[in-house]
């Protein structure tokens, strides 16, 4: 069975609400790959906050997914180089409304790629950030991914990627893995790519990020066609892999799975607001299947199943019997489920 993502495209369907924002001029944004884009903010200061707060939706969770997109991505855009005030709204916004949060990464997938085609890779990472989950940094590595750099330039960025980690928590390893895919097309050499880094935990991120575009890209620009899934989970990772990349292989299952969870929570209208009482039952039973293919990868069972407790969606966290139903359907994590669910959901 193959993977399946929840897209900015499934989520159209959905009935959706009324929404206030208002979109950007176009000629306010402009072409991101003309040459007076480069390093000339368009918008500054409370200017950028201004349309920043139109992309947010009122009342919480209404809106159409492409209209939150279209304006994440041509706020940053209209910002220039500077993602500062943007980013201070969109990451209070992500935190209130789980819906709004993920059409703000795909937004920011959309500006990461417009930022890589007006400035070097390396410089783009540079001044990009963890906002919406960082999405411009996947964006400018989607970008990448349609290109074959040579080796010099995935050791620039790896030192690029792990000096920004350094700086804050986004996720530009697990970026540089999708790219890695994208560009080889084979999990091996796209792993051995992974180990251009030198720390363990970079490394592993990168090895999930292989995963994570080989199964269930985000996007598919490149091309790439995804891989068949097995069915059987513990066939997916190379046992003579790098123990980094082993760890990160099996983080990847974790997500993949939980990605899972999240498709059928789509089917059933269960991302936004309550989810819907019939809707439990299916959800928990994924759960447990979930867990249950963890177990079988024997000693990577905590990698792959503490993924699949943070990857699945915020808002079945947030729905407290929907949240007792998930952790109460597998006994062998029900207890590290309470523990991270009640984390997420803050309370």
């Amino acid at each position: 069975m193959k993977a399946s993502r929840v897209s900015i495209v499934a989520l159209l369907a959905m009935s959706l609400g009324a929404s206030l924002f208002v979109a950007l001029d176009d000629t306010l944004v402009g072409d991101p790959s003309s040459s007076t884009a480069p390093g000339a903010n368009i918008l500054a200061g409370e200017d950028v906050r201004t349309f920043a707060l139109a992309c947010v939706p009122i009342p919480q969770g209404s809106g159409t997914p492409s209209a939150i997109a279209d304006c994440v991505k041509d706020t940053f855009v209209a910002a220039g180089d500077d993602f500062g005030v943007a980013g201070e709204v969109f990451t209070s916004a992500a935190k209130r409304d789980p819906f709004f949060a993920d059409a703000c990464h795909l937004g920011a997938h959309e500006a990461g790629r417009a930022l890589a085609l007006r400035m070097d890779p390396a410089d783009a990472l540079s001044i990009s950030s963890s906002v919406c989950s960082s999405g411009l940094v996947h964006g400018i590595f989607d970008a990448l991914g349609e290109t074959s750099p040579d080796f010099a330039t995935w050791d620039e960025l790896a030192s690029v990627c792990e000096d920004l980690r350094r700086r804050e928590p986004a996720s530009c390893a697990d970026g540089m893995g999708h790219a890695a895919w994208d560009v080889t097309g084979d999990v091996a050499s796209a792993e051995e790519l992974c180990l251009t880094f030198t720390e363990y935990s970079a490394r592993s991120e990168c090895a999930e990020g292989v995963q994570m575009q080989r199964y269930a890209p985000a996007t598919e620009r490149a091309g790439r066609p995804r891989d068949e899934r097995p069915l059987d989970v513990a066939e997916i990772c190379r046992i003579e892999a790098d123990p980094s990349i082993l760890d990160g292989c099996r983080h990847g299952i974790g997500w993949l799975l939980a990605n899972d969870i999240a498709a059928l929570a789509d089917s059933l209208d269960a991302l936004r607001g309550a989810v819907p009482v019939g809707a439990r039952r299916p959800l928990a039973e994924q759960f447990a299947n979930a867990a249950a293919a963890c177990s079988t990868l024997f000693d990577g069972e905590a990698a792959c199943s503490h993924r699949l407790l943070t990857a699945v969606p915020v808002a079945l966290y947030l729905d407290r019997p929907t949240r007792d139903a998930l952790c109460s359907s597998a006994q062998t994590i029900s207890v590290r489920c309470r523990e991270i669910a009640t984390a997420y959901a803050g309370s």
